[in-house]
């Protein structure tokens, strides 16, 4: 019970109220990370599903409430969460990496009070922490990525769309 507390005092903490369902999908998936941490590796099979079981749901379900509440985390608690990640994120975390972080930052040390951090955000960690969005980088797959992680989208999105139709062009 007192860690269903902590859940939900993160939660809100991060902009999030219990009004949106995904508020409760989130924290019962994060319970469950926090139970299993290697249940991250395979978030559609073991995440999920379990989340849906529980709320007589299904699992697209589950994901697509828990990405909402990543979405309101990332419009309304940003720098919040940016402080729980230990560094800046430049895109929004996909859910994986949105669980990874609530889970982390509830089983480090630093979940009651966060660390006043400077421009250097990796002064979060000691040297044996690993940041765990980045694990979630690291694994090709993990987040709807259909390639290895280290390739970076286009730079200029404009410019890959005048690229590729530019293509569509030359091939007519």
């Amino acid at each position: 019970m007192k860690r269903q507390t902590e859940i939900y005092d993160l939660l809100y903490r991060l902009g999030v109220t219990a009004n949106y369902i995904g508020f409760f999908y989130t924290a019962s998936a994060v319970q469950l990370c926090l139970e299993q941490p290697e249940r991250l590796l395979l978030v559609t099979k073991q995440i999920y599903p379990d989340v849906a079981k529980r709320f007589h749901t299904n699992w697209r379900a589950v994901e697509r409430n828990i990405r909402t509440v990543g979405s309101i985390i990332w419009m309304q608690g940003r720098s919040e969460l940016e402080l729980l990640a230990g560094r800046n994120l430049p895109h929004k975390p996909c859910t994986a990496q949105l669980l990874s972080i609530l889970s982390y930052s509830l089983l480090s040390s630093r979940s009651s009070v966060p660390p006043s951090l400077g421009t250097d955000r990796t002064e979060a960690f000691s040297e044996g922490d690993r940041d765990p969005a980045e694990a979630l980088d690291a694994v090709p797959g993990a987040c709807g990525q259909d390639g290895p992680a280290d390739i970076p989208p286009p730079a200029d999105p404009d410019d890959f769309f005048w690229r590729t139709s530019a293509r569509r062009r030359a091939s007519v």
